[in-house]
């Protein structure tokens, strides 16, 4: 039954699996929690905020740019909050700075003679450094 209905049966290796589980994790609520919740507005803990989310999170944001996507994806479990989004966006932001800073230079580390780069240059238009 289960092979004809399309399920796995040994799929602790598979990505769906990984996927379904690192959502199960970051929806996870403990009963403390769900009785809190009733007053609050906070969903979510960092300590169980898994990869997926906030890839997704991110990914949307730098794709689209959509708040109002965001905060649907989130609202179903699926990303982390728009504010955890522009939370995270400005820590990148802020450590960059910081390593620029450090190096004196707005370049890579790890360019070596002789091998061909590729990249690309965006303004680095936040008020952070």
């Amino acid at each position: 039954m289960k092979e004809q209905l399309g399920f796995c049966v040994d799929c602790v290796d598979t990505q769906t699996c990984l996927t379904i589980s690192q959502l199960i994790l970051f929806n996870y609520k403990k009963k403390q929690q769900m009785e809190e919740s009733v007053t609050s507005t906070h969903r979510h803990t960092l300590d169980r905020e898994t990869i997926l989310p906030i890839y997704i999170g991110l990914n949307i944001h730098s794709r689209l740019r959509s708040k109002k996507l965001i905060k649907q994806f989130s609202s179903l479990g699926i990303s982390i909050t728009y504010d955890r989004v522009l939370q995270l966006e400005e820590s990148m932001a802020l450590s960059m700075c910081r390593q620029y800073r450090l190096n004196d230079v707005v370049c890579p580390l790890h360019l070596q003679k002789g091998h061909f780069i590729a990249g690309a240059m965006d303004n680095i238009d936040h008020n952070y450094c």
